[in-house]
């Protein structure tokens, strides 16, 4: 390996050990290793040579969608529905199986 991937490497270990510990939060750890990335490895022009404007578009519409799924409810409207549907199961299995 190159010292480049050995520094890439020591960043992504970095970012995900931070990450993981949870010594700071996600966002932190994750802005720190796209610095260090930049800093050590990437030059302005790659930087502008890699961004996938779809990719980061689909993922911030990603992001937006779930979050206003999650403030309107609907995760905990879905699990009271899944319970409610399991119990139902369970409920005409063992009746069955009383027969």
């Amino acid at each position: 390996m190159t010292t480049q991937q050995w520094i890439a490497l020591g960043i992504f270990v970095l970012s995900y050990g931070l990450i993981i510990s949870e010594k700071v939060s996600r966002t932190i750890a994750s802005i720190l290793g796209a610095v260090l990335a930049f800093l050590f490895i990437l030059t302005p022009q790659d930087l502008l040579h890699y961004e996938n404007w779809e990719t980061l578009l689909f993922i911030f519409g990603m992001m937006t969608v779930i979050e206003t799924m999650n403030e309107s409810g609907f995760f905990r409207w879905l699990g009271l529905h899944s319970l409610r549907l399991i119990r139902t199961i369970v409920r005409l299995e063992v009746s069955r199986v009383r027969l």
